[in-house]
């Protein structure tokens, strides 16, 4: 038995081919776009979320160091309190990427 093979003829290859491309084109299109809102929202809040990680961040670190060197509290978690503010402080650097990224 013979199974014929259908191939597709060259023109309905060459509309195929005009589909994916006008596909594809839209596809980049609303990625820039997309990607363009996104950057427009970020920088529009950059400054208010600088500063307030950059405070949460600082704020984290000094209560951290007074309460383990000066005040000597026994029950103050440390540990958890440090890693909080260095969490911050790497959000605020991913953040940062972020805006890079993201910028036209």
């Amino acid at each position: 038995m013979d199974m014929e093979v259908h191939r597709p003829t060259p023109r309905m290859s060459s509309v195929l081919h005009h589909l994916l491309l006008a596909a594809r084109a839209l596809f980049i299109l609303a990625a820039r776009v997309l990607r363009f809102i996104v950057f427009a929202v970020l920088s529009t809040l950059e400054p208010v979320v600088r500063i307030a990680l950059s405070l949460v961040a600082i704020v984290g670190f000094l209560t951290c160091f007074l309460y383990r060197f000066v005040v000597h509290a026994p029950h103050f978690p440390f540990a958890l309190t440090f890693t909080l503010s260095v969490a911050v402080s790497v959000l605020l650097v991913l953040y940062s990427f972020a805006m890079r990224a993201l910028s036209p």
